[in-house]
């Protein structure tokens, strides 16, 4: 009987004289005639493809060619955390409605509801058509250490009359970002939904403030 190893190069010479034939999959080596499997460590992962932003946003632009435009969108959200900066969110329904949330460092704190035209909602439909939404990444980072950063971050989900949904994020600490396509629909929907006079970037939100400040 063969004795169990956790070493997978061992294992390897090992099997050179003893087996006839290994192979691996998910981590473990099925050796021998009747391929009984070993369980070992699994290797370190190959290092990921260096990431090219302008081959991204042609493969993206191509896709989006051939995709057909939706007719609508049932739900739209933009959610904004700025770290130190402003932090919000808002959504917009296929009826017109919006519901805007500012929950630290902007203008308007609280929730406010309000509505925008059948018109804009368009507007906005094809904004999302336009930034190749369907085919962007999930989300655009290299980096491990993101849920202590002060960085922030920008994702916008959007659900189709179908029920599709989506969410894309874009993390602003880390060298990769999502491409110009993604930038624009969100200006647009600040644009559109009518959110800058509400999202405008203030400090006088003491009670965002959990940490001592000293200026000297």
């Amino acid at each position: 009987m063969h004795k169990k190893t956790q070493n997978a190069k061992d294992l390897m010479e090992d099997s050179k004289s003893k087996y006839i034939k290994t192979t691996i999959e998910k981590g473990v080596f099925y050796v021998g005639l009747n391929y009984r499997p070993i369980e070992i460590e699994k290797p370190p992962p190959l290092p990921k493809k260096p990431y090219d932003s302008e081959a991204h946003e042609k493969e993206i632009l191509e896709k989006n060619i051939k995709y057909p435009a939706p007719e609508g969108f049932k739900t739209l959200e933009l959610y904004m955390d700025g770290g130190l900066g402003p932090h919000y969110k808002v959504s917009v329904y296929s009826n017109g409605n919006v519901e805007w949330e500012g929950i630290c460092f902007v203008k308007h704190m609280g929730k406010k509801k309000y509505h925008i035209s059948k018109r804009k909602i368009r507007s906005l439909s094809k904004a999302i058509h336009e930034s190749c939404f369907w085919h962007l990444k999930k989300s655009y980072s290299d980096i491990d250490w993101l849920s202590w950063n002060d960085g922030g971050l920008c994702s916008v989900t959007v659900e189709n009359l179908d029920g599709k949904a989506k969410t894309v994020t874009d993390y602003f600490p880390s060298t990769i970002h999502a491409p110009i396509q993604f930038a624009r629909l969100i200006d647009k929907i600040e644009k559109i939904t009518k959110i800058k006079k509400y999202n405008e970037f203030t400090f006088d939100n003491e009670e965002c403030l959990d940490f001592d400040v000293s200026l000297e």
